[in-house]
Order: C-alpha cells, then structure tokens, then sequence
C-alpha cells in the first residue's frame, strides 16, 4: 500500500516564524553556534534554522537554572508553581490552533491529531501536575528522618528527540516544575 500525504490544510504563513532560532536561557534567545536548518516533513521547505548548542551553551543553562532554582522557584510554594502550571495548561489552550499548527509543520503530525489529540493532551498534563504541586510536601519516604520533607535537589536536564511530539516534552517539563 502507498499513502500520499500532502502539506497541512492551512497555510504555514498563519503563524509568524523568525528566520532563526537559538536556545532560550536566562530570558533570551542565544546565537553562540552554527545553524542548522527545520523543513516541513510535508513539502521539505525551510520553515527557519535553529542554533546548534555548543558546551558554552549548556553551562549557561544549568547556570540559568541554578539561579532559578536558588532564586525562588524551588523554594516556591506549591500552589504558586500550580498557579504558573494551570496559566500554561490555560495558555496552551487558548493558543490551541496556532499551536497544532506549529507542531504539524515541525514534525509532520496530521493537523487534525494535533489539534484533537496533542494540544489537548498538552494542556491536561498541565493540569495533572498542577494539581500535584502542593500535595507533593506531604509525601514522605519510608527511610526518611522524622519530619523530612521532599525539596528539589538541583538543577534537570531533560533529554528529548527531534523533533519531539509537544505531548511528551509538557510531560517531562511539566513534573519538573511541579516537584520545583
């Protein structure tokens, strides 16, 4: 059996791309390496280039979330880091069809499974860590000293393909910024 598969129903020029991107750390975009170039696995057009990563990279970004973590986030009360999960479970949401849009160009994933499937999921795995966040401070281990309570460690890389299905990268981001 052939399956011929055409580009996605709605134009790729109905989300706004910039020409390149680098990694996000500390507030801002970085533009330390060479380029590397993201296509449309529909029609093998650019859609725009990506940074690649160089060891200067990483360090500044187990930097970053150093300071995050020491600066307030893991010291953060559960239910401020719930807050900020239900705004993204909410952001991811109302940003639905732009969203579906960017991940079908991105990975090839048919329009209709991500705008039924991926964001929804997407945004309930948002709400189901959310609504750990502040019952985590109750967990106790069994071989744990009296009155120990779970605190974050440090800082977490999270390890992902490319391109990675929106779903599982939520999922992996998400339980990390609950635990804080």
């Amino acid at each position: 059996m052939v399956f011929d598969y055409s580009p996605a129903p709605v134009p790729g020029t109905a989300v706004d791309l910039r020409p390149v991107y680098g990694p996000f750390i500390g507030g801002e975009f970085r533009t330390s390496g060479g380029t590397a170039a993201v296509g449309n696995p529909a029609t093998g057009a650019v859609l725009t280039e990506v940074v690649q990563a160089d060891s200067a990279d990483v360090d500044a970004a187990v930097d970053a979330a150093s300071a995050a973590l020491s600066g307030g986030w893991g010291s953060a009360p559960g239910r401020d880091r719930a807050r900020h999960l239900y705004l993204l479970a909410s952001l991811l949401a109302e940003r639905s069809p732009e969203l579906a849009l960017l991940e079908t160009l991105d990975s090839g994933t048919p329009i209709r499974q991500c705008r039924g499937t991926s964001l929804p999921l997407a945004a309930e795995t948002c709400f189901y860590y959310a609504g750990w966040a502040d019952k985590l401070r109750h967990a106790r281990r069994q071989d744990a000293p009296d009155g120990a309570e779970p605190r974050p460690m440090g800082v977490v890389a999270l390890l992902v393909a490319d391109p990675v299905p929106l779903p599982t990268l939520i999922r992996k981001i998400a339980a990390a910024l609950a635990c804080g």
